[in-house]
């Protein structure tokens, strides 16, 4: 075998090795992330109820009101009724 072909597989070999360092390396700051993203999650979860704008309150009505049901259609109500 020559010299070069040997040299050639142990580039090749050295090549594959660095990879798989990249790999597990690669792999290491995936995990990472996905726990990052969990968070990340969690918080825009918590977020989203402080981020929609405020209900907006109803006024108290001021002074007296009567609050009677309306007389049904063709008939008169019972305070006129009762004044004849």
């Amino acid at each position: 075998m020559s010299v070069h072909v040997v040299r050639a597989f142990i580039k090749q070999r050295e090549l594959l090795a660095g990879q798989t360092e990249i790999l597990k390396k690669l792999a290491q700051m995936d995990a990472k992330l996905l726990k990052h993203d969990d968070a990340l999650r969690v918080i825009w979860r918590e977020l989203q109820p402080l981020l929609a704008p405020p209900p907006v309150p109803t006024r108290k009505e001021i002074g007296f009101h009567v609050r009677e049901d309306a007389p049904a259609f063709g008939q008169k109500s019972k305070r006129r009724a009762t004044k004849r």
